[in-house]
């Protein structure tokens, strides 16, 4: 089936996920030559409203790893609010330079029991949160540069 609409979904305390899920995003949009629609439910007025997608949309999900694993206050986020129908996604962590540990499966699992179905997953090393020392200024230039050649790929 054809895809008539990209949308990026993420949750970026930092704004590291952020950068990261619209890079790959407005790739895939122009890309695919289709619409782009950003959806950032890092606040609590975002997260107001159920977010469904359908079988035409190509939904763009990501979220930063805290030790490994996704943010566990944010967990029940991903599973209440996000319903897909056959929906394909493109899935990405972003972590700070440590490991992003299960966060990747986690996210994929989640979004499969939603009625997603994930075709690509990239984990994006960043500036860590408690850390700046450790990647520093990541993602940089040459990070977006691998990130847009990714989407490129999953296009």
């Amino acid at each position: 089936m054809e895809v008539k609409r990209i949308c990026a979904a993420y949750w970026s305390a930092t704004g590291n996920t952020d950068k990261t899920v619209n890079t790959i995003a407005e790739t895939l949009a122009e890309k695919l030559g289709v619409p782009l629609e950003r959806r950032n439910f890092t606040r609590p007025s975002d997260r107001a409203e159920d977010l469904s997608f359908t079988g035409r949309d190509l939904v763009v999900f990501g979220m930063p790893t805290y030790a490994g694993k996704l943010p566990n206050k944010m967990l029940p986020c991903v599973q209440e609010l996000f319903k897909g129908d056959h929906t394909k996604a493109v899935i990405a962590c972003s972590y700070g330079n440590r490991s992003f540990g299960d966060g990747l499966t986690e996210l994929r699992d989640e979004l499969v029991n939603n009625g997603f179905v994930p075709f690509a997953a990239a984990a994006i090393p960043s500036e860590h949160s408690f850390d700046s020392r450790l990647a520093t200024g990541r993602p940089n230039a040459e990070d977006l540069e691998a990130i847009g050649a990714f989407a490129k790929q999953a296009a």
